[in-house]
C-alpha cells in the first residue's frame, strides 16, 4: 500500500493520453526531439574542434543547456505513468505508484521483460560528462574525462519519441507516408555524413592537431588535410588552421563522396590511423547507403500501387489470351473491360481495407459520408422507415460489381444500386442512382419473385445487396427486422393477388368447365326473357281478361328467372373471392 508521501507524489504523475498529462508530455517530447537533433549536430563538432582548445563561452552555454534538459528529462521519468502489461491482472491501465515507477526506471535492463526498464543508468552516463565539464569551466583539454562525452551520443537511442510524434503528426495532418520515409532518408544521410566529417577532422594530425589524433598519429607523415594543401594549395581563408568552417566543408565533401561511392580521389588517407578510420567508415556507410537506396527504390515502386497492379493484370490477361488462343474480338472486349474498370480494383481494395482495419463505429461514420446513403433513402421506400444505424450497416455490406455491354446482371433475390452506365429491364431504362429489386430481396416464395434480369447497354458499375447480408443486418437490429417483416408480408400479399388474377384471366381453370357452360346457358336464357311471338299471337286472339291473366303469368315468370340469375352470379363472385384468398394464404405461408 502507498504511504502518505506516495499518495502525495502520485498527484504529480502524468498519464499519457489524458488531460493535462497528454498535452504536457507531447510538448515535452517535441522539445526533447529538438534537443536530440542539437546533440547530434553539436557534440561531434565539439569533439572535432575543441578537443585540446579552450571551449568558447557560447559553446559552453549550449552544452550546459543540453545537460540541463537531459537532467530534467531524467527526473521526469519518475513521474510519467507506465502502462501495465496486457497479460497482467491489474485493473488499472496505468501504473501511478511513484515507488514502482522508480524501481522500473532504475532497475536492471535484463531484470524485467520491459523495454523501458533500466534507462536510468544510460541517462546518468549521458548527464555526468556534461556536469563534469560544466564544473571544470569547460576546460576540455585539461580534463581526462573528455572521452566520456562520447557517451552522450548514446542518448540518441531515446529517439523512439520521434516515432510517436511522427505518428501523431500523420494522424492529425494525413500527409502521405512516402514523405515521412523520404524525410527519414534525408535525415539519416545528413547525420551520417556529419559524423563522418567530424571523425575525419578528429583524425587529422598535422594542420588541425587534436587530442585524439595526437595519441596515435605519426607526425612524421602527412595527413589528409596537409596532403590536400600540398597538392592543390590552401583553399581556406586565411588558412585551414584558423578557418574551421572551411575544414568542416572539406571533410563533409569527403564524407559525401564516400557515402555515395563516388570517390573522386582528391582527399585520401595518408597514414595508418587515417587508413583504419577510412576502412571502418566505408564498411559502416556501405550498409547505410544500401539501406537508403533500398528505401528510395521501395518508395518509388509503391508511389502508385494501383497502376502497377493494373499493368500486371493486363500482362497476365495477355498471356492467358495467347495460351488459350482466344479470338481477336474477344481479346478486344477483355482489354476494353479492363481499361473501363481500371479503378474498380482500387475500390475493392479500399473496401477490404475499411472492413478489415476499421471498427464498426468508424465504418458507420465513413458510410454516412457516402453518396450511397442518400441514393438508398431516395429510391428504396422501405429504407426510409429504418433507423440511421440500420441504413449505415446496410451500406457497409454493399458489394461493388462491374459488367460489360450486353451482359445480364445476375441478381436473383438481390438488390442493385446503379452507379455508372445504362441498363434495361422490362421496358424500363435504369441508370445512375436507380434501384432495382428492392422488393424481390424481401420475398421468399420463388413464384412471387420477379425473375427479370437487367440487360446492360454499356459498361455498368453497381452496388449489390444480397438477401443474406440484409437478413444478417436485420437480425442484429430487432426493430428493423419487425419493420422489414411487415413490408415483406404486404409485398407478398399484393403479389399473390396479382399472380392469382393473372392466372385466372389467362387460364380459366379455377372456375371450372361446368361453370363456364352454365354461364353460357344463362346468357342464352337472358335473351329469352320477356314475351315471345307466340305469346303475342295468343294475346291478340283472346279476350281482355284472358290477356291480363296471361301477361301477369309472363311477368311473374320473368321476375323469378332474373332473381335466380342474380343469385347464381353472387355465388360465382363468392367462390372467386374464396379462391383468391386461398391463393394469397398459401403464398404468405410459404414466404
Amino acid at each position: 500500500p502507498q504511504t502518505t508521501l506516495g499518495r502525495f507524489l502520485a498527484q504529480f504523475v502524468l498519464v499519457p493520453g489524458t488531460v493535462p498529462g497528454g498535452p504536457l508530455l507531447a510538448a515535452w517530447d517535441f522539445f526533447m526531439i529538438g534537443v536530440f537533433v542539437l546533440l547530434a549536430l553539436f557534440e561531434p563538432l565539439c569533439l572535432a574542434f575543441f578537443g585540446r582548445k579552450e571551449v568558447p563561452a557560447s559553446i559552453r552555454s549550449v552544452d550546459n543547456g543540453i545537460t540541463l534538459a537531459f537532467t530534467v528529462d531524467m527526473l521526469m521519468q519518475f513521474f510519467i505513468a507506465s502502462a501495465h502489461p496486457q497479460e497482467s491482472l491489474q485493473r488499472d491501465l496505468w501504473e501511478k505508484n511513484v515507488y514502482n515507477l522508480g524501481m522500473r526506471y532504475c532497475g536492471s535492463p535484463c531484470s524485467r521483460h520491459d523495454s523501458g526498464a533500466g534507462w536510468f543508468w544510460l541517462d546518468v552516463a549521458v548527464v555526468f560528462p556534461g556536469w563534469f565539464s560544466a564544473l571544470s569551466d569547460g576546460r576540455g583539454g585539461s580534463s581526462p574525462f573528455m572521452l566520456l562525452r562520447l557517451f552522450r551520443v548514446l542518448q540518441m537511442s531515446r529517439l523512439r519519441r520521434l516515432s510517436r510524434l511522427s505518428d501523431a503528426a500523420h494522424a492529425r495532418y494525413g500527409f502521405p507516408m512516402f514523405v515521412i520515409e523520404c524525410a527519414k532518408c534525408v535525415a539519416i544521410t545528413l547525420v551520417v555524413c556529419h559524423w563522418m566529417a567530424c571523425v575525419w577532422i578528429i583524425m587529422e594530425s598535422r594542420v588541425q592537431s587534436s587530442r585524439f589524433s595526437s595519441y596515435a598519429a605519426d607526425n612524421h607523415h602527412e595527413s589528409w588535410l596537409s596532403a590536400l594543401i600540398g597538392q592543390k594549395g590552401d583553399a581556406c581563408v586565411p588558412s585551414a588552421e584558423e578557418d574551421f568552417p572551411c575544414v568542416y566543408l572539406l571533410a563533409f565533401y569527403w564524407a559525401v563522396t564516400t557515402l555515395t561511392t563516388v570517390g573522386y580521389g582528391d582527399i585520401t588517407p595518408q597514414n595508418k590511423l587515417e587508413y583504419g578510420v577510412a576502412v571502418v567508415n566505408m564498411l559502416l556507410v556501405g550498409y547505410t547507403w544500401a539501406f537508403i537506396v533500398g528505401t528510395i527504390v521501395s518508395i518509388l515502386s509503391n508511389l502508385d500501387p494501383a497502376t502497377e497492379e493494373f499493368k500486371r493484370n493486363l500482362d497476365d490477361l495477355g498471356d492467358l489470351s495467347k495460351r488459350r488462343g482466344l479470338p481477336a474480338d474477344l481479346q478486344v472486349r477483355l482489354r476494353s473491360f479492363m481499361h473501363e474498370t481500371r479503378h474498380f480494383t482500387q475500390m475493392n481494395r479500399q473496401r477490404n481495407l475499411v472492413q478489415r482495419c476499421l471498427s464498426a463505429g468508424l465504418q458507420r461514420e465513413l458510410a454516412q459520408r457516402s453518396a450511397e446513403v442518400q441514393g438508398m433513402v431516395e429510391n428504396v421506400s422501405w429504407v426510409r422507415h429504418l433507423s440511421q444505424d440500420v441504413v449505415l450497416d446496410i451500406v457497409r455490406v454493399l458489394v461493388p460489381e462491374a459488367y460489360g455491354p450486353g451482359e445480364h446482371i445476375q441478381m436473383i433475390s438481390c438488390m442493385i444500386l446503379m452507379q455508372r452506365g445504362v441498363a434495361g429491364v422490362k421496358g424500363r431504362i435504369i441508370s445512375r442512382g436507380d434501384v432495382w429489386g428492392q422488393y424481390d430481396i424481401l420475398i421468399e416464395t420463388k413464384a412471387l419473385i420477379d425473375t427479370s434480369l437487367p440487360l446492360t447497354f454499356s459498361f455498368v458499375e453497381s452496388l449489390k445487396l444480397s438477401k443474406k447480408e440484409l437478413m444478417a443486418v436485420a437480425r442484429s437490429h430487432p426493430d428493423a427486422d419487425e419493420r422489414l417483416r411487415r413490408v415483406q408480408v404486404r409485398t407478398a400479399v399484393f403479389r399473390a393477388f396479382v399472380l392469382q388474377a393473372r392466372q385466372m384471366r389467362s387460364v380459366p381453370l379455377m372456375v371450372g368447365h361446368a361453370k363456364a357452360t352454365s354461364a353460357k346457358t344463362r346468357r342464352r336464357s337472358l335473351t329469352g326473357l320477356g314475351p315471345t311471338a307466340q305469346d303475342h299471337e295468343q294475346l291478340r286472339e283472346s279476350s281482355v281478361e284472358e290477356r291480363l291473366s296471361r301477361l301477369n303469368r309472363i311477368v311473374t315468370d320473368v321476375v323469378l328467372r332474373q332473381e335466380q340469375y342474380h343469385l347464381e352470379i353472387m355465388e360465382e363472385v363468392s367462390e372467386l373471392r374464396q379462391a383468391l384468398c386461398a391463393g394469397a394464404g398459401r403464398a404468405i405461408s410459404r414466404s
